[in-house]
């Protein structure tokens, strides 16, 4: 649902508790990140910062995603 709530326009911004709960898994989160991308959705975490728009900040998502993985 949320993938096809984005793809039709009706989402501008997705909000997150902690990183680990959009994903635990690296592949699904990186096409969602992708997906993100593709329809300019803005991706939060209340709990944690990130700059999603520089590519340090995309760097350090991807970090905290892998060990998120192994939790």
């Amino acid at each position: 649902m949320l993938v096809e709530d984005i793809k039709r326009g009706l989402i501008a911004r997705v909000v997150v508790y902690k990183l680990d709960r959009i994903s635990r898994s690296i592949l699904d989160f990186a096409n969602m990140m992708a997906l993100f991308q593709e329809y300019n959705v803005e991706f939060i975490s209340s709990t944690e910062k990130f700059d999603t728009s520089t590519p340090m900040g995309r760097a350090m998502l991807n970090i905290c995603i892998v060990f998120a993985q192994l939790e």
